[in-house]
């Protein structure tokens, strides 16, 4: 019984330590391998470079140079020596991740924008890694342009004491509004004004030079051949009109150009 108790005893232990010695070769293992994980992720993340972005203040540069530039090559174009202006060009996501593009930044009017008011420009990429951005502006332009003094009808002849400049963003103003007195003055209106209406074009009309049924003289150019005879008018006409002109005495009806002072020029 002693020897079965001592073997046995014998075997227990042997048990309890080769578990013990089992245990701990698990736990190298484990830590062997935890620290061969870490220097791999280390080795990774030295390896990795970082994600080279596009700076959002670069696209608006871009976009406000464009505007700019547009904007005063249309002031140039149209002539409009008295606009005055200036682009606000607004702020975009500031979370916005684009590649950096290797070539300048291009920008362009989209289809339908336009250059004043609220409007959109587009900054593109054209380089490997391509995209477009489109950046919300506002171009504001103050710009002297034609209101009337005082009340005016219809039919008047306008005079510089009816009329007067003043300034403001065109952005919301009519199409068509004049800016040069010389437009304005000498023309009649076809329609009745309040004070500080803005002048366009479609609200005037030359004065008529030839009244129906007036006598006018009638000049003939044809072949290098000047002749004048007399005739009435049979339409109102302002300059540059085409009217019918009846001869009292041939019956003959011609039609010919009324002229600054009152002719009618025919046979071109």
């Amino acid at each position: 019984m002693r020897e079965a108790g001592k073997q046995g005893g014998r075997n227990l232990t042997h048990s309890a330590i080769q578990g013990r010695f089992y245990s701990t070769g698990a736990k190298i293992k484990l830590f062997a391998r935890l620290a061969l994980l870490s220097i791999c992720v280390t080795q990774l993340s030295v390896w990795a470079s970082p994600r080279d972005i596009q700076p959002v203040n670069s696209i608006r540069t871009a976009a406000a140079v464009f505007l700019e530039a547009s904007v005063q090559h249309s002031r140039d174009a149209t002539d409009r020596v008295n606009s005055n202006s200036t682009v606000e060009v607004g702020q975009l996501d500031p979370r916005l991740a684009l590649d950096r593009c290797g070539i300048p930044l291009t920008a362009f009017l989209p289809s339908g924008a336009h250059l004043y008011g609220k409007t959109t420009v587009g900054v593109r990429c054209d380089g490997n890694k391509q995209w477009t951005v489109y950046v919300p502006a506002h171009i504001r332009t103050a710009e002297r342009f034609i209101v009337t003094k005082r009340f005016l009808q219809r039919g008047q002849t306008l005079n510089t004491e009816d009329i007067e400049y003043t300034e403001q963003d065109i952005s919301t103003m009519p199409g068509n509004y004049l800016t040069r007195t010389e437009d304005a003055i000498g023309m009649e209106l076809k329609q009745r004004l309040s004070p500080g209406s803005t002048l366009t074009a479609n609200m005037l009309k030359k004065p008529n030079m030839v009244k129906k049924g007036q006598q006018v003289t009638i000049y003939s150019n044809n072949k290098g051949l000047h002749v004048s005879s007399a005739g009435i008018a049979q339409a109102n006409g302002a300059e540059g009109d085409r009217i019918k002109v009846k001869n009292p005495y041939s019956k003959r009806i011609v039609e010919g150009i009324v002229q600054a002072n009152g002719s009618v020029e025919t046979g071109r």
